[in-house]
């Protein structure tokens, strides 16, 4: 999770990038291995991001910064609610506390 970023401009710039050389290189024998390698390189970098993702903790951090205000339910009851930022920085009920643990983790 900490590398998401470097990683994903990574995986946005290798392809410029390796365009930009394929362009540059012109057309002699080197520029079909040269995309071939850019494009290998680039499909692994993207399986870091790929398999790095976590669903739930993205919808979590688009709620936080979304809503204004959040209820918490547990099993169809409201077990809190207020506003998004003391929900998330300061819940008061412990089975809130123990869910923003987990999917915040």
């Amino acid at each position: 999770m900490m590398f998401d970023i470097p990683l994903l401009s990574l995986v946005i710039w290798l392809p410029i990038l390796g365009g930009i050389a394929v362009l540059l290189n012109g057309d002699n024998g080197f520029t079909r291995p040269l995309s071939l390698i850019v494009s290998v390189a680039t499909l692994y970098f993207s399986f870091g991001l790929y398999t790095g993702f976590d669903n739930a903790t993205h919808e979590m951090q688009f709620a936080q910064q979304a809503a204004d205000k959040i209820c918490f339910l547990k099993d169809g009851n409201i077990v809190e609610e207020g506003l998004a930022m003391e929900i998330f920085n300061r819940p008061k009920k412990a089975a809130t506390k123990a869910f923003l643990t987990r999917a915040l983790k």
